[in-house]
């Protein structure tokens, strides 16, 4: 019942449809007694084929998609989104907050299998007719692979207006093939299906086949990220995969996620990444997982939204051992044995922590050649200092899995030598013995779906 005149033009626009669509029927959602009163009004008005459903709460058009998705269960545009879900109705309209509806509607409606992300389409008026352009504000942060999938979803809703075998294109900066952003020019080569022989598409398909049981690959991250989804697709309930490694700290290792597929995640993205990341600790023989979310400070007071709201869903995920917030430093100390954040500061993390590393050993090294009195301290550590490095070696956790395919892939560090590829493969094996994909989707099952 929202939008900028209220209900009024929404209960008018409602009978004149009634009256030129005989096969119509219709449902209004609001306060039934402001309803009643503007149906009143109107003449000849067929109440066979208009009913009243109530609804006692009212998202305004300035709040927040988060506080409609937690605050307010029993607003209208909930409630029709939830008779759209059981199926009493066959479409819901509403004039509402776009983001709220948006979140709203992901929550209760999900997604289609292989749709990361729904997209916002209207119909362009051309010189030669109309254009179907999307998205249109629902997604401003899009990978390749989104705009893959917003292409196809693009034609086949053109299909379905009369338009026979659509042109498809994407929108850039200049027709160049050398024009546009990173995401731009691999949705070009997703969409043009170029490369089809090469090595990494070759051993998905093979994965996806089952003529394979997992593949790792040292090649281009995004390039592997993009084509696993379009040739293995995600698991049911996960939006987006996530990678996932083995951070070392004081008590052993920590899974993190994610570590740079998905810079900018929601809070439902989060429990996903959540849910894969204790299963696959799981997987490592870790019993009930001390799952947490990396925030700048452990009070409930503090983070994003984003994270707050992936907090609330998280205590409410059963079977699911989450403790709460951990910072950075926690993280090390072993607080917690799968620790969950967006990519973009999973990847900062991760870097960081890499160069704090090499940093340090280089420091204590140059300090052992400062002097003879250094150089003998520095012979009778050598031993404990080698075996340190070698326990904290990136080559020996080398292998970032891509949580939430239908199929185990592994990436391995472009820089990985013999030993940081052979713990790659070894990481692949693992999750072949475990069944790792299986299990997801069994967890999946009982917490989202």
């Amino acid at each position: 019942m929202g939008g900028d005149f209220g209900p009024r033009s929404i209960v008018q626009a409602s009978i004149a449809c009634l009256s030129a669509t005989p096969s119509l029927h219709l449902t209004l959602v609001g306060q039934p007694s402001l309803l009643e009163e503007l149906i009143s009004g109107q003449t000849a008005v067929d109440r066979a084929r208009l009913t009243i459903t109530p609804a006692s709460e009212v998202i305004t058009m300035d709040e927040k998609p988060s506080q409609a998705l937690r605050g307010k269960p029993d607003s209208s545009m909930r409630v029709a989104l939830e008779l759209l879900r059981d199926e009493k109705v066959q479409a819901c309209v509403s004039a509402g907050n776009t983001g709220a509806l948006m979140a709203l509607s992901r929550y209760v409606l999900k997604t289609l299998p292989g749709i990361d992300r729904p997209a916002m389409v209207a119909a362009i008026p051309t010189q030669r007719g109309y254009c179907q352009l999307l998205d249109l504000g629902a997604n401003v942060d899009c990978s390749a692979e989104h705009l893959l999938q917003f292409a196809i979803m693009g034609s086949v809703a053109a299909e379905t207006l009369g338009i026979v075998r659509p042109r498809v294109a994407l929108l850039n900066i200049g027709t160049e093939d050398i024009k546009g952003n990173q995401q731009v020019k691999l949705a070009a080569s997703l969409l043009q299906r170029g490369k089809p022989d090469s090595s990494m598409r070759v051993a998905l398909e093979l994965l996806r086949d089952e003529k394979v049981q997992a593949c790792v690959s040292a090649g281009n991250t995004g390039a592997l990220m993009a084509l696993s989804r379009y040739v293995l697709k995600t698991l049911p309930g996960i939006d987006r995969p996530a990678m996932v490694a083995a951070i070392p700290t004081q008590r052993g290792y920590c899974q993190l996620l994610d570590l740079g597929a998905n810079v900018d995640c929601s809070a439902e993205h989060l429990l996903q990444f959540a849910i894969m990341g204790s299963v696959a600790a799981e997987t490592l023989g870790i019993v009930r997982p001390r799952v947490a979310l990396l925030n700048i400070g452990t009070e409930d007071i503090k983070g994003n939204q984003q994270v707050k709201l992936a907090a609330s869903l998280l205590q409410q995920a059963r079977g699911l051992n989450y403790i709460g917030f951990v910072e950075g430093d926690g993280l090390y100390r072993g607080e917690a044995d799968v620790v969950v954040c967006d990519g973009f500061v999973g990847n900062i993390l991760l870097k960081s922590s890499e160069g704090l590393a090499t940093m340090i050993a280089a420091r204590i090294e140059a300090l052992f050649r400062q002097n003879l009195l250094s150089r003998a301290v520095g012979a009778l550590a050598l031993p404990l200092m080698r075996r340190l490095q070698a326990d904290l070696a990136p080559a020996r956790h080398n292998g970032a899995s891509f949580l939430g395919l239908q199929g185990i892939v592994v990436k391995s560090h472009g820089s990985a030598g013999v030993q940081g590829f052979q713990s790659a493969i070894q990481r692949a094996l693992i999750e072949i013995q475990e069944d790792l994909p299986r299990r997801l989707h069994g967890r999946l099952e009982d917490l989202l779906l």
